[in-house]
């Protein structure tokens, strides 16, 4: 996958920082359907700080799945994801 970009004129670079910020939002953490969710969100992700940056090491993303599939429970439900 690295290949895909070498060529490509424009810096890429990938942020779940939005997302990192809707989960440790007071509604999230507030709304008890999805507190428990969002409080061990934050727990992880304050065990992975980089995370939280700009990414552009896909290492990071392939350490770091099952945070991300977390995060992602928030825009694709997992009752939509392929098993």
């Amino acid at each position: 996958m690295e290949d895909l970009f070498k060529d490509f004129p424009f810096k890429c670079t990938l942020s779940f920082k939005p997302l990192i910020d809707f989960w440790l939002s007071p509604f999230s953490l507030g709304n008890s359907s999805q507190s428990c969710l969002a409080a061990g969100l934050a727990e992880q992700i304050a065990r992975a700080p980089e995370l939280s940056e700009s990414i552009e090491d896909l290492e990071i993303i392939r350490t770091h799945m099952p945070i991300i599939r977390g995060l992602l429970t928030a825009v694709f439900p997992p009752a939509l994801w392929e098993a």
